[in-house]
């Protein structure tokens, strides 16, 4: 058996790819190689649930695992037919660092922010999205969603740092 131990310094982080080479199921005097990925501390964000909203609601965006961060770009889609985007508030202090852009097109929200000085969350409301219901029935909403493949992080060396997203539900009442 072999063990390998690896830490991350504060100059690295995201995902790593190590091989490591074993004497075991050699074929013909060829070492075997086995693959481990590791991921150091993994960026979540999360669009947190929310209850019995009244007609005018505000959604969090929380953050957690967030260090050396120089930029950032978060892609929140929403219905429509059932929500009217109005403002942001409840910004993290730490974006005055930087330059933040929200801007809303059609059933989408962007989230733009850049900075010369890093961000770091241990965990933390980045930001609140403020809607508006169209209409006063209940609904159980999961269609505000952060759209993953255009949403991403970067590190003080521009690295694309690993991270998750999750969607939150909540009903407006």
């Amino acid at each position: 058996d072999t063990s390998v131990i690896i830490n991350f310094s504060n100059e690295y982080s995201g995902i790593a790819t190590l091989s490591v080479r074993g004497s075991n199921n050699c074929s013909q005097g060829v070492p075997s190689y086995k693959s481990i990925t590791v991921i150091d501390s993994v960026i979540e964000t999360t669009i947190i649930e929310t209850q019995d909203c009244p007609i005018g609601l505000k959604i969090p965006i929380y953050l957690k695992n967030v260090n050396d961060i120089k930029e950032f770009s978060l892609r929140v889609e929403y219905d429509t037919s059932i929500l009217i985007y109005n403002n942001f508030s409840q910004t993290n202090p730490q974006l005055e660092t930087g330059i933040l852009n929200v801007v809303a097109d059609s059933n989408e929200i962007r989230i733009n922010w850049f900075s010369d000085i890093a961000l770091n969350i241990e965990a933390d409301t980045l930001i609140s999205l403020e809607f508006s219901g169209i209409e006063q029935t209940i609904h159980t909403i999961d269609s505000v969603t952060l759209d993953a493949t255009s949403c991403y992080y970067l590190d003080s060396y521009s690295n694309n740092v690993y991270s998750t997203y999750e969607n939150g539900t909540f009903h407006i009442n």
